[in-house]
């Protein structure tokens, strides 16, 4: 899908020059022309030689428009986003340490196994790739913003821990990761380190929807990796509940296949490093930047030219 972004909208507002620069046209060609009329009758030159003396010049109003609608484009860096493949890409490591994750289902369990993963992930990039690491729960917390400190990364992993908040906030993990990716202009992708299982959105109409969408205006393409199998129990309660802790793969499969992202369900460490292995050597979906700034300031520029050729040679005259 091809889309269009303005990098620096705020620039936006000088599009209000454009109505202050038509005022000011036909201001002061309405003072020019007052003055003209103190020596000269051209309407009776009008009639003698049927050519209109006083002229409103709209070629050059409209050249001056356009030029100032260029230079703003250019100021506001506009931007257009096409579906490509990339293999610079940046990502944002997402890892539930909700209580299901504590399930046992996957030796040693759910978030040991989702945490040994995303090492394995960090640790096939290029030094040069930056990284952002999201826990989520019952809440969202941004460990690390994007950087290429992967050391730290890779510490705060370790040290992740099931979280005492209730809850899987898949949702909120989406959006708060694809603001992070916002910061780069590289390809963008989220990892998606969970048994999909939302919870907290649960109240708000289809949540996990609406922030894939919102990844999907930002561009942001997101993978998931899944843990758990049908019918386990949670391993955060005495078995005797017999509370379900099921992976939900139709939820992680909707999300990876909505942003053009791929869902994978490793149950072995070599199967993680295979699969991490393919998607960061080959090229990865993306919407890929063409920055059009540059092509506002040459259509400015050019426009320019052409009201000064015809200001000197076309409208040479009082007006």
């Amino acid at each position: 899908m091809i889309s269009l972004f303005f990098e620096r909208p705020e620039f936006l507002w000088l599009l209000l020059l454009i109505p202050f620069l038509i005022f000011t046209h036909f201001l002061f060609l309405r003072l020019a022309q007052n003055k003209a009329m103190r020596f000269a009758n051209f309407e009776t030159l009008k009639r003698v030689d049927g050519k209109r003396r006083l002229v409103k010049n709209w070629a050059v109003l409209f050249l001056r428009i356009f030029a100032v609608l260029f230079v703003i484009v250019a100021l506001a860096e506009l931007t257009v986003y096409y579906p490509g493949f990339q293999s610079d890409v940046d990502y944002v490591l997402a890892i539930d340490n909700s209580p299901s994750m504590v399930t046992e289902d996957i030796t040693p369990n759910r978030l040991e196994a989702a945490k040994m993963h995303a090492s394995i992930f960090l640790n096939s990039l290029s030094a040069q790739t930056q990284v952002g690491l999201i826990s989520f729960s019952g809440i969202t917390y941004v460990q690390n913003t994007l950087s290429t400190s992967h050391f730290d990364i890779g510490m705060n992993i370790e040290l992740l821990d099931i979280a005492r908040v209730a809850g899987t906030d898949t949702a909120g993990a989406i959006v708060a990761g694809t603001n992070l990716l916002t910061m780069t202009d590289n390809g963008r992708a989220i990892i998606l380190f969970t048994d999909g299982i939302d919870t907290v959105g649960s109240y708000i109409d289809d949540s996990v929807t609406q922030a894939v969408q919102y990844a999907i205006e930002n561009d942001v393409v997101i993978h998931t990796v899944g843990y758990g199998m049908v019918g386990a129990i949670a391993g955060y309660l005495p078995s005797i509940y017999n509370i379900s802790a099921s992976i939900d793969r139709e939820r992680l499969d909707f999300v990876a296949q909505m942003t053009g992202g791929q869902s994978f369900y490793p149950t072995t460490n070599q199967e993680a490093q295979e699969i991490f292995t393919r998607l960061t050597s080959e090229a990865s979906p993306a919407q890929l930047p063409y920055p059009l700034r540059q092509y506002g300031i040459f259509f400015a520029l050019a426009l320019l030219f052409v009201e000064w050729f015809v200001l000197n040679i076309r409208f040479r005259r009082i007006a």
